[in-house]
């Protein structure tokens, strides 16, 4: 027999292999249902009927569900009685299949080391049935191979995060732990309760990025929406907090934002940096700064027209290759846009509506906050006061829906003629904010440098 042969013969015996379970522990959590009908409060926002590998004691369990979100008794009569419904209590072996569950079975008030046995075997079945999956459409050559890779990447992924599904949480013992977060904020002075954005009077107004949060910064073209996101949000983060920054770029390449980064951090005017006129002491910046860069954990994916689904598997593949105990702290994207859907044939207005939706979901199934830049559209230049609104949100007004907070870059030098009345000063409106006010933050602009910086650090050391 060839060794291709004989590897298809090893892997069809493995796939003949009974399935992981373990029915002595399935019988032993609905044996203690029925002692004590309690236990089931325990038992049913963990455990799914399909957990439950034996089918007479799936079948069981199912009435016990029914019988027990009826606000009835949970006894073999009744349960009985339910799987008569459907005609089930025959097949499965009548009254004594019931009743045998608690035959020589002790009282158990605490089955969470039983419902961990049986989560673990049906989430085992369930990545083998999901591999089997991936391999028949692999082998079946029907859908592009990209399209195949999400796929596989979807079933295995959901997989990992069933149990990290929510219920209803009671609110009371939550209220202690808000309490010891604001006592400890009131001590340490530090009112972030999320990342830090790198400008103190944003974290003022916003008391920082928040996990779950989508966060849209909006402006007009070379107003500066990438420097604020890369160049502080991100370089804030990555290079000064120690925290892991995702960034995709779909405008510009890695190589242009890497020098802007670099410019940013060294403080060096990056047209001299690309033409390499810089002077020795700038470059002693540069070295300094490219040592700082090198050693903090911020990635950058530039393919262009990405879409929902492709940022969804990229964060997945990040996520995995993380050390243990490190997780992504902040996405950046830039911009919204400029994302694409080759198989769609909705309105442009109602595929940027799907992108902002699922970029809200990418904030709360990673637990991140999530920021994206936005183009406006050109009402505010017609206008003779030209700062922008929540109208000016370009194609969708469901980014202004699905976002938790809205800002919007205006510089005034932009529409001066008079280059003797320039400021530097430049204003990030916030004119949404889900949890708390409005209001604009004052800071300086440094063209040459493509930096941002709070006004009132940039006055309390006296360079404004």
């Amino acid at each position: 027999m060839n060794p291709v042969d004989q590897q298809e013969k090893r892997r069809e015996q493995f796939l003949e292999r009974a399935l992981p379970s373990n029915e002595d522990a399935e019988r032993v959590i609905l044996g203690s249902i029925l002692i004590d009908n309690a236990v089931m409060a325990l038992v049913i926002d963990r455990l799914k009927p399909e957990d439950f590998y034996s089918p007479l004691l799936r079948r069981i369990y199912e009435a016990m569900r029914t019988l027990y979100m009826g606000l009835s008794k949970i006894d073999p009569i009744l349960i009985s009685e339910e799987l008569k419904k459907t005609g089930a209590i025959d097949m499965l072996g009548g009254m004594t299949a019931i009743t045998n569950l608690t035959t020589g079975l002790p009282h158990f008030s605490n089955v969470d080391e039983y419902i961990k046995v049986v989560i673990d075997k049906s989430r085992a079945r369930g990545l083998i049935r999901a591999c089997n999956s991936i391999v028949s459409q692999a082998l079946a050559e029907e859908e592009d191979f990209e399209d195949t890779i999400q796929f596989a990447e979807s079933e295995i992924y959901g997989i990992s995060r069933e149990d990290l599904t929510h219920g209803f949480v009671e609110i009371g013992p939550e209220v202690e732990g808000s309490i010891e977060r604001a006592h400890t904020r009131q001590e340490t002075g530090d009112v972030v309760v999320g990342l830090h954005s790198g400008l103190i009077d944003l974290d003022q107004k916003l008391h920082g990025f928040k996990d779950g949060n989508l966060i849209v910064v909006a402006a007009r073209p070379s107003v500066g929406k990438s420097a604020l996101a890369f160049n502080v949000f991100g370089a804030e983060n990555a290079l000064r907090r120690g925290e892991v920054v995702a960034c995709f770029s779909l405008e510009m390449s890695k190589d242009e934002l890497v020098d802007r980064v670099l410019c940013s951090e060294a403080r060096v005017n990056g047209t001299a940096y690309g033409a390499g006129h810089l002077t020795s002491e700038e470059w002693a910046r540069i070295d300094e700064a490219k040592a700082r860069i090198q050693g903090a954990a911020l990635y950058i994916d530039d393919s262009p027209d990405q879409t929902i689904a492709g940022i969804r598997s990229e964060m997945r593949r990040l996520q995995s290759s993380l050390p243990t105990g490190k997780r992504i702290s902040l996405m950046v994207l830039d911009y919204l846009q400029l994302m694409g859907d080759d198989n769609s044939r909705r309105s442009r207005e109602n595929d940027v509506s799907q992108f902002s939706r699922g970029l809200k979901k990418i904030a709360k199934e990673f637990a991140l906050p999530v920021v994206a830049l936005s183009q406006l559209n050109r009402q505010s230049e017609n206008r003779s006061n030209h700062r922008p609104n929540l109208a000016d949100l370009r194609e969708s007004g469901a980014i202004e829906q699905d976002a938790d907070v809205v800002m919007f870059i205006f510089r005034e030098d932009m529409y001066i003629v008079d280059e003797t009345q320039y400021t530097n000063e430049a204003e990030i409106i916030v004119a949404k904010q889900r949890n708390g006010p409005c209001g604009v933050v004052l800071t300086r602009w440094d063209g040459p440098t493509m930096r941002f910086d709070s006004l009132s650090e940039v006055i309390e050391e006296g360079q404004f």
